[in-house]
């Protein structure tokens, strides 16, 4: 008769653990902060995920041909895809994590290749809309429905609260990422959208010529559809164990309100500013403290008072309107 071997729970060595907080740190600074305000019985679960996510954001862009970095994504989705059947991790330090978060929480595996099918559709700029929103549906939604399994949450609302911030996240973090989508010849616009405003594509590379310019109106409808998303992730009510995994929605809508006042061009420095740091911490632990001042079984995520002109036209109407009273 054969005996099926049990497999122990995997144990990442300490410094695999410092070198994933360390590039969570140094690449993404929302989830960082958001790591010091989890359970700590999750934290170290929580930066695995947040690392590799960062890992395949490498590994996607080391070279300039799309078949190389889809040849390296692949690599990470079969190694995934082994861990259920071995006790052992590579020698690579977010694996070695994501290994032990898996074992230990038995994070769905489903949840993490998803994740990397996402990362390998990036790698082809998105026709329309709708194909951007399923890019970073798959990124960053996947991450929540992660998220919320370490915290033991199983919501139907929760499952549709992670759908919506995820996208408004991905969207508004891949305007964003423009200039340094630009630098490698590449545009976040999907080419629908580009056509719709008449954007050229040697000028989607470059910054708006200007609030009232094409590529302004391009990233304006790229940020009022994240926006819309933002606002349907608030009007569902999720148990209240759920919400540490959406604490960055606050984040999200402060970096949409920069770049309002911005006038939608993302290649403004302000936006990248070394001193956003203290201004997203500020977001985070400010949005965990009226998070958890309310003790209602069923919660809402915490709005601040923001406003998000609802058309092309508005937008331009309110500029001038605002340079006409600077004038007066």
């Amino acid at each position: 008769m054969r005996v099926s071997r049990v497999l122990r729970t995997y144990t990442a060595p300490a410094s695999s653990h410092d070198y994933c907080l360390n590039l969570v740190r140094e690449v993404d600074y929302d989830q960082f902060m958001l790591n010091l305000m989890q359970p700590q019985s999750i934290r170290l679960a929580h930066s695995a995920m947040r690392a590799f996510n960062v890992e395949l954001g490498k590994a996607a862009i080391v070279s300039s041909k799309p078949q190389i970095g889809e040849m390296r994504l692949q690599w990470y989705k079969e190694t995934v895809s082994e861990f259920q059947s071995s006790d052992e991790a590579p020698q690579q330090p977010a694996l070695q994590c994501l290994k032990q978060a898996m074992d230990e929480f038995k994070i769905h595996r489903s949840w993490m290749k998803r994740l990397v099918d996402g990362r390998i559709r990036e790698l082809t700029p998105p026709k329309t809309m709708e194909e951007m929103e399923e890019q970073v549906e798959s990124v960053h939604s996947s991450l929540l429905y992660a998220h919320l399994q370490l915290l033991g949450v199983q919501s139907t609302e929760a499952d549709h609260t992670a759908s919506h911030l995820g996208k408004a996240d991905g969207l508004t973090r891949a305007i964003f990422g423009a200039p340094f989508a630009a630098s490698r010849g590449r545009s976040t616009i999907p080419a629908q959208v580009r056509r719709k405003h008449g954007l050229s594509d040697a000028d989607a590379t470059k910054p708006p010529n200007g609030p009232d310019s094409p590529a302004a109106n391009a990233y304006f409808e790229i940020a009022s559809t994240a926006w819309v998303h933002l606002e349907r992730a608030r009007k569902g009510s999720v148990p209240k164990e759920a919400l540490p995994a959406f604490i960055n929605a606050s984040v999200v809508e402060w970096r949409l309100e920069r770049l309002r006042k911005a006038h939608f061009d993302p290649f403004q420095s302000v936006l990248h500013h070394p001193g956003n740091r203290f201004h997203i911490g500020f977001q985070l632990a400010k949005a965990r403290l009226l998070e958890g001042s309310e003790e209602r079984p069923g919660k809402t995520l915490t709005k601040r008072n923001s406003t998000f002109p609802s058309d092309v036209q508005t937008r331009i109407d309110v500029h001038r309107a605002a340079k006409q009273n600077a004038h007066a």
